[in-house]
């Protein structure tokens, strides 16, 4: 499904999970933030987007109150202080590793709340965790639906339409057979530096 740079994109309206394209710097270059209902009226967001209007969070709590934003990496986090001003009660969580980073560059936040705090959160059908076998932790999250499985996987797997406009990263997409398509980032995993055993995982 392509998502829309402009609007929040309904995955599935039963179970409550949205999705978002959204620029995070001057080159164009995109990321994806993920919504999932954790309750009747509750939200949990993974990394949550930049530079959006009042009628953006307008849209959004059509659906529900944020109450816990979470940060994939330490990478992640140009949304998280425009947030932590809209949903000023909304508990951060993060991996102790992302938690250290972005705390330096975003001193603002409230100290982020480990992982394991937000799963005593979540509905069954729900679960945020970090990938195995990584030595810089990176998040997924699976929704079982009526409809079936619904992955979230924030840098190790991605699916490009296109390689990046941006020569530099055109390149290295190329080089590390990163895109187009869906397939293991593995110009992100040179970072996130996996240990024996993670391709099987």
């Amino acid at each position: 499904m392509k998502l829309s740079q402009s609007e929040w994109t309904c995955i599935d309206d039963e179970v409550g999970v949205w999705a978002r394209s959204y620029a995070f710097n001057d080159s164009g270059a995109t990321s994806n933030c993920f919504v999932v209902r954790i309750a009747e009226d509750e939200l949990a967001i993974i990394s949550p987007p930049c530079h959006l209007s009042a009628a953006d969070f307008e849209a959004l709590e059509q659906h529900g109150r944020v109450t816990a934003m979470v940060a994939p990496n330490g990478f992640h986090n140009v949304g998280l202080p425009e947030f932590h001003r809209r949903y000023p009660a909304a508990v951060f969580h993060a991996s102790a590793k992302a938690a250290a980073r972005i705390a330096k560059r975003c001193p603002e936040l409230v100290a982020a709340q480990p992982l394991e705090a937000l799963q005593s959160r979540l509905p069954d059908h729900v679960k945020i965790f970090d990938g195995e076998q990584l030595s810089t932790p990176d998040l997924f999250a699976r929704v079982e639906s009526p409809r079936g499985t619904i992955w979230y996987s924030n840098d190790v797997l991605v699916n490009l339409a296109e390689l990046p406009s941006a020569f530099v990263l055109r390149w290295l997409f190329k080089l590390t057979r990163s895109a187009p398509g869906f397939r293991v980032n593995r110009l992100v995993l040179k970072f996130l530096r996996p240990k024996a055993g993670f391709a099987a995982w």
